[in-house]
């Protein structure tokens, strides 16, 4: 007999600790909508300017119908799902700025609160969990893209929702569906979440089953979108594949300064250390291959973030077994980190770009350090930790935002 989601459970989980969920919530929509009134109208209406992100077209995407939606063709179902709740918010009388802004911080709200409920079905009790979400909030991920229109912070949700099934233990067709068809309905990458979590929670006939079906959901559905939205195009078309391969290519000297950019730069940004790179701002030198430097109390933000990851890497390694009830989830978050490290190796200008979708991923590994089976003053020296490094890097990654804006703002200005 299958085991089916516990709803109750959850329901459970949240009335025990609604403050606590209502408190992360809260914070986590009101930084974002706080950060974005500080955006001026050369991000909104200049392609590439943030660091590669193409502003002009999700704000377009999410709010109208009748604009281009071509990248459809890797985002399968954004322009669908985002219109169904944008265009209400307009019907309101919301400004379209102001529209994208609330989903956007809506979403924030919805990760921080999977994030939670994730961390405490795989052993953290709730205020260690809590303590997690708060280095989550204090990432430059977070100030850099849940306040700026792009897919990455809709598409972390749905990368998120398969990690809390597999953490359920539920065995339900129709909900393993419904969640493999999530983690593919934003971008099309983004289903290794839904596909490594079906493989892992659910025996191989029945994985490959609801594989199936999950692609026939979305499937059917986008030819739905395509009739709501003329220029929509299909993910499951062959030269939507190719196309990507324009922005595929793989240097070995560029590795070093990519391996910081996704591992280092989403959790501490380099403050002013911005390069001007074909009318964009970044952290990486597109030409010289070089990382921006981090510098002082930077450095040292930089360096416990990095003790954090290889504490969590031993826990995993070491304790995890032993410490969890189920092992699942660890294998599914690790997988799914080092292929999207393999993925970003040689795809694109800059991991920072896409760092919403992993960086959740990275603090939930951290998280594992927490766990029961872990020697107390692991855990302790852990929570320090995160106390320290949010306290180090909330402050510099908000004026580091704001620097950005100013350079992005500058760099507009001078073209």
């Amino acid at each position: 007999m299958e085991k089916r989601i516990n709803v109750h459970s959850f329901w459970g989980e949240t009335r025990h600790g609604w403050a606590i969920y209502l408190m992360v919530a809260l914070a986590l929509a009101s930084m974002p909508l706080l950060l974005s009134a500080n955006l001026t109208d050369p991000i909104y209406r200049d392609f590439n300017l943030w660091f590669g992100a193409d502003v002009p077209r999700i704000v377009s995407n999410m709010i109208s119908p009748c604009a281009n939606h071509y990248r459809t063709s890797v985002h399968p179902l954004f322009s669908l799902m985002t219109l169904a709740v944008t265009r209400p918010l307009l019907e309101l009388g919301l400004p379209p700025r102001v529209a994208v802004s609330v989903v956007l911080a809506a979403s924030a709200s919805l990760t921080g609160c999977l994030m939670l409920s994730t961390l405490q079905r795989i052993g953290l009790k709730l205020i260690d969990a809590a303590l997690m979400t708060v280095a989550f909030a204090s990432t430059a991920t977070f100030m850099f893209w849940w306040s700026v229109p792009e897919t990455f912070p809709l598409g972390c949700l749905t990368i998120m929702v398969p990690f809390w099934l597999l953490a359920s233990g539920a065995e339900n067709t129709r909900a393993w569906i419904f969640t493999s068809a999530t983690s593919l309905s934003i971008t099309t990458t983004n289903w290794l979440s839904g596909l490594i979590c079906t493989f892992l929670g659910l025996k191989i006939k029945k994985a490959i089953t609801v594989s199936f079906f999950a692609f026939l959901l979305v499937f059917g559905l986008s030819i739905v979108q395509r009739i709501y939205v003329p220029t929509a195009t299909f993910f499951w078309k062959p030269v939507a594949v190719k196309s990507e391969s324009d922005y595929m290519r793989f240097v070995f000297n560029r590795v070093p300064a990519r391996t910081i950019d996704f591992f280092i730069h989403p959790a501490i940004a380099p403050g002013q250390s911005f390069v001007v790179d074909n009318k964009m701002i970044s952290f990486v030198d597109a030409a010289n291959l070089k990382s921006s430097p981090l510098t002082g109390p930077r450095l040292v933000a930089a360096v416990v973030w990095a003790i954090l990851l290889l504490g969590g890497l031993i826990a995993f390694l070491k304790t995890g077994f032993k410490s969890i009830k189920n092992t699942n989830p660890l294998w599914a978050l690790s997988i799914f980190l080092l292929s999207q490290y393999g993925i970003h190796l040689i795809y694109g200008d800059s991991p920072f770009l896409y760092s919403a979708h992993f960086i959740p991923i990275m603090i939930m590994l951290i998280g594992f350090a927490l766990s029961a089976g872990n020697s107390p003053w692991a855990r302790q020296a852990t929570r320090v930790l995160v106390l320290l490094f949010a306290s180090i890097a909330f402050p510099m990654n908000i004026q580091a935002y704001l620097n950005a804006i100013q350079a992005a703002t500058g760099i507009a200005t001078l073209h």
